[in-house]
This record gives C-alpha cells, sequence and structure tokens, in this order.
C-alpha cells in the first residue's frame, strides 16, 4: 500500500490542552492518532512519517519506531514551524513518489485502496479528498468540473451569500511528486498545504482531482466537534460509513420533494424550499444515512437555462440546507430532453439518455461511485417517472404528493406511500437502518 505522511503540529490550543499535543488527546482510552494509525495499518499501509513541530517527545513515547503496532514510524521535527508544506519539502528525502498526506486532527475511515484508484485514473499532481459537511461557511470550498478536476479552491472566510457548492476540503490528500514541485516554487517563508499551495498551483494549471466521498471524516478541532466524534467513535460510526462495505441510500427528487415545484427554477431567488425539507436531510445526516439528489433538468437541452445557472440554483440550495446545519452528500442531474422543436435548444443534448428518469442511470452511477447497496436503498419521488426509476434500480420507493398549482397528486405504484418528506423520512429511516 501507500505510504501516508501525517501532519502532526497542532497544539491543541482551542482543546484547553497543555500537557499534550493535540494528535494525542484521548478517543475511548487511546490517542486519537493511534486510531488514524490503526484504521490505515489494517488497510495495509505500513510505511509511516510523522511531520512534528509541537511536544514530539509524547508522540515519540507513545508510537516508537512503530514496531509495536505493526508498522513502520519515521519521525522527522519541524522545530522552525515551517507549516505543512514546508515541513513536508523538508523530509523530501523520506518520501516515496507517491504518499497520502493526511491532517493529523482528523477522526475518519476512508477506503484507502479505493482512494489510490481513483488518484492514479486521473493522474496529474494528485486527489484531495472532499465532502460536504454542516458548516460551509468555516471550510475550504471546492469547485470541480464534471471530470473531477479542480477549477478554484475558495479559502474562508466567504460571503453570507455563499456563491459555491457546498463541496468542503477534508483533510486527507493523495500526492505525487509534482505536487512538490507545486510546494517548492510557493514563496511563504510558512507555506501550508491548503491556504498556500494548493489554490495557487490550481490557478497556475496544475491538475488536481476531487475526490467526493460518503464516509467519515471530521476534524476535532473544537471542543464541541471533540465531544460529537467520541459520541461517534463509541458508536462505531467511522467503521459503519467506510466505503469497503455498501451502504443503504436515500435518494431525492427536488422539484416537489425538496423545493416547490414550479415551471424551472432557473436563478436562486426562485428556489423555494418545501416545509420541513431542511429538517428531513439533516435526520438523514444525522443518522448516517447517505442522502443524493436525483433531478431532470431538461430545461438545459432546452436553452432555457444553463449548466452555470443550474449549478447557482444548487449553490442556493446547500447554503439553505446549511443554515439548519444539513447537506446533501452529493446532486446527480440529467441536462437532457428527447424532443426536438424548442428555440435556442441545444441540440447535443436532445437525445434518449440513461440518465434521464424514468431510466434509473443516475442511481446505477451513484452506486457504483460510493458503493451503494441498491436493494437496501429508498428513492423518494413525486411523479410516475421518479418512482420507475426507482423500481428500476431495484430500490425501495416511496411516493409523496406532488405541488404543482393547484393539482395533487400521488404517483403509483410505488412501495410505500407518505404525506410529505418528513414522513417519508421517517420510513426510510426504518428502512435503511
Amino acid at each position: 500500500m501507500i505510504q501516508v505522511v501525517l501532519l502532526l503540529g497542532g497544539k491543541g490550543t482551542r482543546l484547553g490542552l497543555s500537557d499534550r499535543p493535540k494528535p494525542m488527546v484521548d478517543f475511548l482510552g487511546r490517542p486519537l492518532l493511534e486510531h488514524a494509525l490503526i484504521t490505515l495499518r489494517d488497510q495495509g499501509c505500513t510505511d509511516f512519517l510523522f511531520l512534528v513541530s509541537h511536544m514530539q517527545a509524547a508522540i515519540e513515547a507513545h508510537f516508537g519506531d512503530g514496531s509495536a503496532f505493526g508498522v513502520r514510524i519515521r519521525s522527522v521535527a519541524d522545530p522552525d514551524g515551517l507549516g505543512t508544506a514546508g515541513a513536508t519539502i523538508a523530509a523530501s528525502a523520506e518520501l516515496q513518489p507517491e504518499f497520502l498526506l493526511v491532517y493529523g486532527d482528523l477522526l475518519f475511515d476512508i477506503d484507502v485502496a479505493r482512494l489510490c484508484n481513483f488518484a492514479r485514473s486521473r493522474g496529474g499532481h494528485g486527489a484531495l479528498v472532499v465532502h460536504p459537511n454542516g458548516h460551509p461557511h468555516d471550510s475550504d470550498l471546492i469547485d470541480a468540473d464534471a471530470d473531477d478536476r479542480i477549477l478554484a479552491i475558495h479559502r474562508k472566510p466567504h460571503p453570507e451569500a455563499l456563491p459555491w457548492r457546498n463541496l468542503a476540503n477534508a483533510g486527507i490528500a493523495y500526492l505525487t511528486g509534482e505536487a512538490l514541485s507545486d510546494a517548492s516554487s510557493a514563496p511563504q517563508e510558512e507555506l501550508d498545504w491548503a491556504r498556500h499551495v494548493w489554490p495557487a498551483a490550481v490557478d497556475r494549471g496544475s491538475r488536481y482531482y476531487a475526490y467526493r466521498t460518503l464516509e467519515y471524516i471530521k476534524d476535532i478541532g473544537t471542543p464541541e466537534r471533540l465531544a460529537r466524534g467520541r459520541v461517534d467513535l463509541a458508536a462505531n460510526r467511522p467503521a459503519r460509513c467506510s466505503a469497503r462495505t455498501a451502504r443503504a441510500c436515500v435518494f431525492l427528487d427536488r422539484d416537489g420533494v425538496i423545493n416547490r415545484q414550479i415551471d424551472s427554477v432557473r436563478r436562486p431567488e426562485e428556489l423555494q424550499l418545501l416545509p420541513g425539507a431542511e429538517a428531513a436531510i439533516a435526520a438523514l445526516n444525522q443518522a448516517a444515512v447517505p442522502v443524493i439528489c436525483v433531478t431532470n433538468q431538461p430545461g438545459i437541452a432546452k436553452g432555457e437555462f444553463s449548466h452555470a445557472d443550474l449549478n447557482a440554483v444548487h449553490a442556493e440550495l446547500d447554503r439553505r440546507l446549511a443554515l439548519r446545519g444539513a447537506y446533501l452528500d452529493d446532486l446527480y442531474y440529467c441536462p437532457h430532453h428527447p424532443m426536438r422543436g424548442f428555440p435556442g435548444e441545444v441540440a447535443s443534448l436532445k437525445i434518449n439518455c440513461e440518465c434521464r428518469k424514468p431510466r434509473p442511470g443516475m442511481l446505477i452511477w451513484a452506486a457504483k461511485r460510493y458503493n451503494l447497496d441498491l436493494a437496501r436503498s429508498v428513492l423518494i419521488g413525486d411523479h410516475d417517472r421518479d418512482i420507475a426509476a426507482g423500481l428500476t434500480a431495484g430500490c425501495h420507493t416511496i411516493a409523496v404528493p406532488t405541488n404543482q398549482g393547484a393539482m395533487h397528486t400521488t404517483p403509483i405504484g410505488a412501495t410505500h406511500a407518505a404525506a410529505d418528506i418528513a414522513g417519508a423520512i421517517d420510513i426510510a429511516l426504518a428502512i435503511t437502518r
């Protein structure tokens, strides 16, 4: 497996630590860093490089050379406070041609092989692990294209309107030697990967990719997040969320389920969330059930609005959900439409595709990307086409009444029915648990 470089410079000031560095904070009788090491070791990672700049003796006293844990550990000190990238450059003689970079204040469990396979298939300088979270306003946000190439990295703090999607840098990255070249070209004396290197490198055109995951990755940098992490670990939540095991998922249609159905939502200000939508999605987040939106958006093919217009609408959706601490784990949309004859239509999108519901393409693609168990998953929709897509994919289906003007109907053929999204989520939680 791949070499692991752990960035262990955290002092734990916000946690009130004085007798130990942040990576050594207690988690159910073990240091946080030990949980990370064991999680990676059990997947075959045995070569570890510790980059330490604070209370190195405390870390070395516990871990030594790693033999007691069945791994090899080498430690490199950063007494001059070179920063995460500066310390990595200083230790370059110890680095393999590819390595996994992990920030030391994370509680996580990810499928390392899946990450490496993704990164190697894309090439470039590396892949940053990214995910949505309930606090995008204080996270670095990633812009990526349809091929997962990172287009921009937006550093916090952000404007209140939050014009970007909720896709945060998670603090884990697969890097190659080209990434070290990016770091070496930066001028700062104290050099940080997230603050200085990656944003500037992406702006220069360096190829980095966004590895989006549904897995558990949480920083423990505040007392509240530390307490939450301890509860999650006691419940074995990190391991339960790993992509090494197929998981159940809840798929949501968008228009008429999350937001009010109108002719087309073309601008952010037209988005009206239905009552209870934020709380229902937050309930799925809290239960560690992935929630993915799958929506037909034929207005793009018809020439009524663009991909950029739709992305702005979805950024507003992310923002509104985040106000309640909620988030969609991913969102798939179909831009196609089979019928021709619309003024300004986009000819290349006027096709019979596999992603337009009632076909199940979006569900199947999500299942392949995230290792989802469709037989244990649920689709919630308000139209026959939604229910048909879910049934064809092998999912449970829940119908909710549609709302379009004065017309209220319930699609037929669903395995369950509910009065609204809140009731549907209650049923979905019972199925997926």
